[in-house]
């Protein structure tokens, strides 16, 4: 602890504790949520073969915390204070159940971002 605290008062730069340009430099969207992996189960239509099954898709994501991190300061706050929890779908593609079809298609009638509720 002793040498981070000697690098911030020197303001060498690193970390979350470097400086740049005289101030320190403020949190980063990470440092306000949680993230997991999770895998949801939707019902997909395959667009080649036209049969609808359940396939699993991956996505990140990201809660936020029960409570401001250390050493934020008055922006941090205001952008904590208007933080919400969301997920992204990470998976782009993928391939049809069915056994005669196999083909890898676009997942297009998902929405790519969701917010959740609290």
């Amino acid at each position: 602890m002793e040498e981070v605290l000697r690098k911030w008062k020197a303001g060498v730069p690193g970390g979350r504790f470097g400086r740049r340009n005289g101030e320190l430099k403020t949190m980063e969207e990470r440092d306000f949520f949680n993230e997991t992996t999770e895998q949801r189960s939707h019902t997909l239509t395959c667009p080649k073969c036209g049969q609808s099954g359940e396939y699993k898709v991956t996505w990140v994501v990201r809660r936020k915390r029960a409570q401001l991190p250390r050493g934020a300061d008055e922006r941090d706050r205001a952008k904590f204070a208007k933080a919400q929890s969301y997920m992204v779908r990470s998976d782009e593609k993928l391939a049809c159940a069915n056994i005669r079809c196999r083909k890898a298609f676009e997942i297009s009638s998902l929405q790519s971002v969701a917010f959740l509720s609290d």
